[in-house]
Order: structure tokens, then sequence, then C-alpha cells
């Protein structure tokens, strides 16, 4: 087969392939390099004496020059710490920075460095304020409109499911493009619909059974209004 072989303790550990490619645990590479382990453990390890950035850059030039990317790891605090983030980094006009990043908490930031979130995804800083800690799992920020777009076919709907472990689909907000029909609501036999205005405050309720009540929790007909009303 016109392979070379590197053995230790009898056992073939490197083969380099008559095509060139080399395998490290195992004698069937298909790659430039190959390495193969059974367990759990990595069968790569990247170690550097850094006290910054430490992995895998890549460039697609045979060139030298700096990495176009880099997928590794960042220590973030003394050198004799094991504490460390996640770092995807690529170069855009010759200047590489950080695109996306898990911390120490395992929280996911895109555009950030630092998220405040489960997913932080960044176009620009908003303002320095504290996120509200009840619904900081996905937070979206920029210094202009920003936004979510969900887009699906013209036939089909897209949706924003609220569930828990006692129902699925509690309520929703969903828009169907071909009908032009959007939903709010609750889709369960118990659910009310609720507007607020001001500080929070209540302002029109639509109960189980349809009844719409301005002024009053709990209407007792189709329009119920406790207040004085101006026609």
């Amino acid at each position: 087969t016109n392979a070379m072989t590197f053995s230790t303790a009898d056992a073939e550990r490197v083969r380099i392939t008559s095509t060139g490619n080399v395998g490290i645990g195992t004698t069937a590479s298909t790659r430039p390099l190959e390495v193969y382990k059974t367990g759990t453990e990595a069968p790569l390890q990247v170690r550097s004496n850094l006290t910054t950035y430490v992995g895998v850059g890549f460039r697609e030039s045979p060139a030298a020059g700096a990495d176009m990317g880099f997928v590794g790891i960042k220590r973030t605090d003394s050198p004799s710490s094991s504490d460390s983030e996640v770092h995807i980094r690529n170069s855009k006009s010759g200047t590489v920075s950080t695109s996306m990043v898990i911390d120490t908490a395992g929280n996911v930031g895109i555009g950030t460095t630092t998220p405040s979130g489960k997913l932080h995804v960044k176009s620009a800083f908003a303002g320095s304020f504290t996120y509200d800690t009840s619904a900081d799992d996905l937070i979206v920020e920029s210094n202009a409109n920003g936004g979510i777009t969900i887009a699906t076919a013209a036939a089909n709907t897209g949706r924003v499911i609220f569930a828990s472990p006692d129902d699925a689909t509690g309520s929703e907000i969903s828009f169907n493009s071909s009908g032009g029909l959007m939903k709010v609501g609750t889709t369960n036999g118990t659910g009310q619909l609720v507007l607020q205005s001001g500080n929070g405050a209540e302002a029109l309720r639509i109960d189980t059974s349809g009844n719409v009540g301005i002024g009053t929790t709990s209407p007792s007909a189709k329009l119920d209004v406790v207040g004085d009303i101006n026609i």
C-alpha cells in the first residue's frame, strides 16, 4: 500500500497513506489529517501559554498572514484559573473581531462579547440599562429600529406560542398571509385576554364567553362598561 506507519509498544499510532493523508488512531484516513479516538475525551487538545486566545485559526490563502477566522477559547481571569469563554472570530476588511461568544455562564452573544441573557443578539449599543431578569432569555439589541422576523410561505401560518407543562399551546400570536388573518389570544377553554395601559393597569378584558369588559374584570354582557361613556 506504500504507507508509512509509526508505532509504539508494538501498536500502530500514526499512518501516512500513499496519498499523503495522515491518520492518528485510524488506518484509513480520508483527509489530510484525521484524528480518531474512542471514549469521552477530546481526540485533539490545543495548548498554549498565551494569556488571551487559544484555538485554531483558519486562512484561505496558502500565503502567510493573519487568520481570517478563529475558533477557540479566551481565558477570562488569572492564568491559573480554568474559567474560559468560547469565541468564534472572523475577519472583515482586515480586522479580526469576535462574532459569537459563549461565556462562562453558558450565555450566547452574537455581536456582543458580554451577553446579558441566554441568547443576546446585538447590532448596536442601545444604551445603559438593566434588562428585566424575568424576560432575558432572548435579547435583541439595537440603537435603531430592531425586531424579530418570522417568515413563512404565503399559504402557511407564522406563530409565537406561549406554553407550559399544563398546556403546550396555551396562547398564541399568529398570522396567515394568504388569508390576511392575524390572531392574538388564548387557545384553551379557561383563557382570558387582557389589554393593559398606563403603568400595567388593565384597560380591557375578553372573558371565556367572549364578553368584553371595560372597567370591569367580570363582564356580564357582550359589552360591559363600568364608568362613563361618550358617544
